[in-house]
């Protein structure tokens, strides 16, 4: 007999995080004969003697990799001066930014692509990550905001539009933000250890 189970992303993620002995059973020994892509749990699942601090390295080193090829997407884009790919290649860093953090100090990430809304979850477990988009004025929310927008699957992509200015101020703003959530990350898998 063969039980075939299916559940949202957001449920595999919420059983996962409240220590399911069903999916942790699936996630160390059982094989996904589906995975969806939004569900950062289940892909590469790790031994059990792995230590939870090995663990979070590993998984951070995979979106370290995954930032620094969209990172290198947007130089690419940028010398080439197509500002509005660049735009997008900085946009999807800063999503794979807030995934890391989310994953490494909450146990999970979420199903979103929406990066002010991960941009808030994160900033509740982190305040000082509010840092590197305040500064005093609203120009730099409004373009986060747009930021929004330059995902490469949204219909509004071909209507969006960034200077050379917004994204040289937007790439000091990606830095400091990755700066600091490679620190928050570093501290909290030390904790883990």
């Amino acid at each position: 007999p063969v039980y075939l189970r299916v559940d949202h992303a957001r449920g595999v993620n919420g059983a996962v995080r409240h220590k399911s002995p069903f999916y942790h059973h699936v996630l160390s020994r059982g094989r996904l004969l589906y995975e969806d892509g939004s569900n950062i749990w289940a892909s590469d699942p790790a031994p059990e003697d792995t230590t939870p601090a090995a663990r979070a390295q590993r998984q951070q080193d995979q979106f370290q990799v995954e930032i620094a090829a969209f990172m290198a997407k947007q130089r690419q884009f940028f010398r080439q001066e197509n500002c509005r790919r660049a735009g997008a290649q900085l946009r999807n860093s800063i999503e794979a930014a807030y995934h890391m953090l989310l994953t490494t100090l909450h146990g999970h990430s979420y199903p979103e692509t929406d990066i002010a809304f991960l941009r808030a979850r994160a900033e509740a477990l982190a305040p000082d990550l509010r840092q590197p988009w305040f500064h005093g004025t609203e120009d730099y929310e409004a373009e986060f905001d747009r930021l929004r927008h330059a995902h490469g699957g949204t219909h509004r992509f071909r209507q969006y539009k960034m200077s050379e200015a917004e994204i040289k101020r937007l790439s000091l703003c990606q830095k400091r933000l990755l700066k600091m959530a490679d620190k928050l990350c570093q501290k909290k898998i030390e904790g883990l250890g």
